[in-house]
């Protein structure tokens, strides 16, 4: 579920950088305002930045040519402090670990894509760290020519043979973990960089969203020269912001990179703001924090303070916006039974209850038939109609009928379920508990399978899934 929340302030904060996603804050336990923990300033960064002094702006790089003519439409405010919330101290800032990718709500603005979605239409993609891109004639090989003069935080110049490296991590890594992008980097049969502007990308087949793939949120590039790329202690990108300073559990500062090579459409550089803070706080201290104006916005996966609070902000005078985008997966463990059986796979799959689960988490918020991506009804381009969607096992309707086929599948394949004890496996997040904790317990009220739900932290999960104990 993504949404924005501004508030009307005297003084309106917009951040305009170009990236996919700028400053988003997420569902998160634990911090306070006050740091609890001994300060560790980032090596490299230019300057440091304390919890108490407001940072000096940024000198701003002129720009090369004479600026366009201003929109129309309210403008940007310029210098201060971005204030924002994050949903945890993640394990590390690296999108293409296991424990990370979704970081990019906050990594996004200090590392930079090869291309993105245009902020103003999402269907379209528009130039970042690649300034262009072509497709061969059997649409399995792609060109895209590297910004010239980009350079990291730490002033070592950005090449083609960057990109190179950040795909070739992902596709033949001797670390499990470095696994979020595996997907996308499986149909890449070879990346080269003839020369330090270009890279050549050959794919093992035809891919009618590659090139959507190559804008994605995780898809960010991380240098080479560095022992521990992801490492919160030194983090150098080429994104808008430079990291500052990083005390675990409590928060991030950033100030803007004032070498950042993107300017808004009128030629002004960028980022508009001074600096950001994230900050890492509970549900009651964020809620307390946006209203007080401590922080000025909510935006992403902040559940537990915008959806329950949704209709009490709008009546403060907040501006709320709902939109899905949540994705989960329901998983079997192939390697115990019955679910070695590919049918009784099938019939526990339609034995999940999908439009109960969509509206029971998040205060009944959400919509049926569920699409990730937007069908073309509602303005998509890849999502599938939902008349399709409602004829696929599990989300045929009524849910009575699509349940007693299933239960009929397990009668067909010798499975008594009331005879069943299953274990459901789970990770500890605020912003997913909600779903397990359903999904879990309308599977066990479907099937009569008596479920054993278990939680575990994030590290204690992998240990978890590894060690295959479970079943769902």
């Amino acid at each position: 579920m993504r949404f924005s929340i501004v508030r009307r302030m005297r003084r309106p904060w917009t951040l305009v950088v170009g990236m996919i996603v700028i400053v988003l804050i997420v569902a998160a336990c634990g911090g306070d305002d006050d740091p609890t923990a001994t300060p560790r300033p980032i090596a490299t960064a230019p300057s440091q930045v304390t919890a108490t002094t407001a940072p000096t702006a940024t000198p701003r790089p002129t720009p090369t040519s004479a600026p366009t003519a201003t929109p129309p439409g309210p403008q940007p405010t310029r210098g201060g402090t971005l204030n924002t919330r994050n949903i945890f101290d993640w394990t590390n800032f690296d999108t293409w670990h296991a424990f990370s990718g979704f970081s990019s709500m906050l990594t996004s603005n200090l590392y930079s894509n090869l291309l993105h979605p245009d902020l103003s239409d999402t269907s379209k993609l528009v130039a970042d760290l690649a300034t262009s891109w072509e497709v061969a004639d059997d649409a399995k090989t792609y060109t895209l020519k590297i910004r010239p003069g980009v350079q990291w935080h730490d002033g070592v110049p950005f090449t083609a043979q960057d990109v190179v490296w950040n795909f070739e991590r992902g596709m033949n890594t001797e670390d499990p973990l470095i696994s979020f992008n595996r997907r996308l980097v499986s149909i890449i049969s070879s990346i080269v960089a003839p020369d330090a502007s270009t890279v050549v990308i050959r794919l093992t087949r035809t891919s009618a969203g590659f090139l959507q793939a190559l804008g994605g949120h995780s898809i960010l590039m991380y240098p080479p020269h560095l022992e521990n790329v992801g490492d919160k202690e030194n983090a150098i990108g080429t994104g808008p912001f430079r990291a500052t300073l990083w005390i675990k559990d409590n928060r991030l500062e950033m100030e803007a990179n004032s070498n950042y090579y993107k300017t808004d459409e009128s030629g002004i550089p960028l980022p508009y703001v001074d600096a950001q803070t994230s900050f890492v706080l509970g549900p009651t201290t964020a809620l307390a924090a946006l209203r007080t104006g401590k922080i000025h916005c909510g935006c992403g996966f902040d559940h537990d303070v915008v959806t329950a609070a949704a209709e009490s902000l709008r009546s403060e005078g907040f501006t709320v916006e709902l939109k899905l985008a949540d994705q989960f997966n329901l998983m079997f463990n192939f390697e115990r039974p019955p679910f070695d059986n590919q049918r009784v796979r099938q019939a526990f799959s339609m034995l999940l209850d999908r439009e109960a689960l969509v509206l029971l988490p998040r205060g009944g918020f959400g919509e049926f038939p569920p699409n990730f991506m937007h069908p073309p009804a509602k303005g998509g381009q890849w999502g599938l109609p939902e008349e399709e969607i409602l004829q696929m096992p599990g989300f045929r309707q009524p849910f009575s009928t699509e349940a007693e086929a299933a239960r009929k599948i397990l009668e067909e394949e010798g499975i008594d379920p009331n005879g069943l004890k299953l274990v459901f496996q789970a990770i500890l997040s605020p912003n997913v508990d909600p779903y397990h904790l359903a999904a879990s317990a309308l599977l066990q009220n479907a099937s009569g399978a008596d479920i054993d739900f278990k939680q575990d932290s994030r590290a204690a999960f992998t240990e978890s899934m590894a060690a295959k104990g479970w079943d769902l």
